[in-house]
């Protein structure tokens, strides 16, 4: 270790330099409470950059290389975690273990898992044996201090729990009086924040038509079972592109896109703000227009059919547009009912010579 000397002006002086034998009684030691493994277990090891190891309660043991572990060669690549492990001895121990980005070491706190349920056996057995009074003075002081040791163990514990059942709200990493537990909580959170992220990700892409960018038939079912089950009314319409076939075979597929994103164009634009638009599939869409009786949907259906035939398409031919209406729950009572109705009143908009609005009969 090296350190220049400069004097009142700033002009370099010398240079002050030393070596510390990690191996022997040093400052690193007496920062690091000499190393000793606790009365749980519980001990810490400090690996530097290349893995080797610069501080271990067993002093024979500084300067191994341990990169082949592979708590270690997560620190090597800078990263920060928890992880179960076992140890030489067969026993499993949990790690806890964080990257020091001023000097790339890293810090590595093991602790055996059991070791919350063996403190806790043995501070029963030993109140067992006092008489009432002063047993039950002790018994609520252990379990007040228990309690504090596990509040961040069940904290984590619950947040697992709740993984893939519903939305986890991440708290804060506090400072515990525990180091092994708020680098638990630590890791813990960081790991969460990551899945939780990917799984919005995810999620948002499996719900949505990636080349229109509306919300896909998934969706669409979770959100009419969502409003039947809260009994509102509202109107579904389904609607397809006439002849679209045509439009693939004679402009080709990639031109076929372009009309498809056009055709969604317009009719969000000509939507209310309550009313959503589904990718049904191929040249399908379904509008679901909230709070609209059967007279309101054929009126907005046929504004948006209009629309779509006013249109300024991507190609020489004139687009128009069938669709059919339903009306929950005057037409149909459930999810494949309404459905059903729609697509009824579809087929008939298209046997009548298409470019027109139906609604289902009841």
């Amino acid at each position: 270790m090296s350190q220049p000397i400069f004097d009142a002006a700033g002009t370099y002086a010398g240079i002050f330099s030393g070596t510390i034998y990690l191996q022997e009684n040093n400052v690193l030691s007496e920062i690091f409470d000499n190393g000793q493994e606790d009365d749980s277990g519980t001990y810490y090891y400090i690996v530097d950059s290349k893995g080797h190891l610069v501080y271990h309660p067993d002093k024979a043991r500084i300067g191994t290389d341990v990169s082949s572990n592979e708590v270690v060669q997560q620190l090597m690549n800078k990263q920060s975690g928890e992880q179960p492990v076992t140890n030489t001895r067969g026993i499993e121990m949990l790690a806890g273990y964080s990257s020091v980005p001023a000097n790339g070491w890293g810090i590595v706190v093991v602790s055996p898992i059991s070791q919350i349920h063996q403190e806790l056996i043995g501070h029963f057995r030993t109140l067992i044996g006092y008489s009432s009074i002063p047993f039950i003075l002790l018994l609520l002081g252990v379990i007040l201090l228990a309690r504090k040791f596990a509040r961040p163990f069940v904290y984590l514990a619950d947040v697992v729990s709740k993984m893939g059942k519903e939305q986890i709200e991440l708290q804060e990493a506090k400072r515990y009086w525990s180091r092994e537990a708020y680098l638990l909580t630590d890791g813990v959170s960081l790991a969460l924040g990551n899945i939780q992220q990917q799984t919005e990700q995810l999620t948002h892409e499996a719900e949505t038509d990636m080349l229109t960018g509306l919300m896909n038939r998934r969706s669409l079912e979770h959100t009419i079972s969502q409003r039947i089950s809260s009994g509102i009314p509202f109107s579904l319409v389904i609607l397809d592109v006439d002849k679209f076939k045509l439009v693939n075979d004679t402009y080709g597929h990639k031109l076929g896109d372009e009309v498809l994103k056009h055709v969604v164009r317009v009719i969000v634009t000509s939507l209310r703000p309550d009313d959503v638009c589904y990718r049904y599939g191929g040249e399908e869409f379904v509008i679901l227009l909230a709070r609209t009786k059967p007279a309101e949907a054929f009126s907005a259906a046929e504004r948006i059919r209009l629309a779509v035939e006013r249109s300024q398409a991507p190609i020489a031919a004139q687009l128009t547009i069938s669709q059919g209406i339903a009306h929950y729950p005057s037409h149909a009572a459930d999810f494949t009912g309404l459905l059903v109705k729609a697509d009824q009143a579809l087929y008939l908009a298209k046997s009548r010579g298409r470019n027109q609005s139906v609604i289902t009969e009841s």
